[in-house]
């Protein structure tokens, strides 16, 4: 709720709300004009690895068909 007590403004007569605003809109302005930092790779990354019998995998076999 908005009141008008002196602790809703700054000593400058600033509405302590809008201040923030106008220092968050002025960060982000700074921020969309920086170019964006990506990390250098130094090497490509690496493939993932499947787990194979030693490592305790499972096999599946198909299904058999049972005849009579």
């Amino acid at each position: 709720m908005f009141s008008y007590s002196s602790a809703s403004f700054s000593d400058n007569g600033t509405c302590n709300k809008c201040s923030i605003f106008v220092a968050l809109e002025a960060r982000v302005s700074e921020l969309e004009a920086e170019p964006p930092r990506v990390a250098p790779r130094s090497s490509p990354p690496a493939e993932p690895t499947q787990p194979g019998p030693q490592a305790g995998g499972v096999t599946i076999f198909p299904a058999q068909r049972h005849t009579r």
